[in-house]
């Protein structure tokens, strides 16, 4: 992703923000940011199914680390 394409998507998201603040509403539905997403062709992340997940004697996952419980690619803006 093009570094004026990542700044158009945050700018998209912080209006979705606003207009929801605005409206009195606390949240964003997951379906709305889904719809941003999949617009910027940006694949949703999933579920982790590392054995960290499973097993409470395991504090760290490996797989999907930083983002625990979640695996997908970084998007690289450049």
């Amino acid at each position: 992703m093009r570094r004026k394409q990542a700044a158009k998507l945050i700018d998209e998201l912080r209006e979705l923000e606003a207009s929801h603040r605005n409206a009195g509403s606390e949240s964003i539905s997951l379906w709305q940011l889904q719809d941003i997403l999949q617009r910027w062709q940006l694949p949703l992340l999933a579920a982790c199914e590392g054995e960290a997940h499973s097993n409470a004697h395991i504090d760290n996952c490996s797989l999907c680390a930083p983002r625990w419980g979640f695996v997908g690619k970084f998007e690289v803006v450049s």
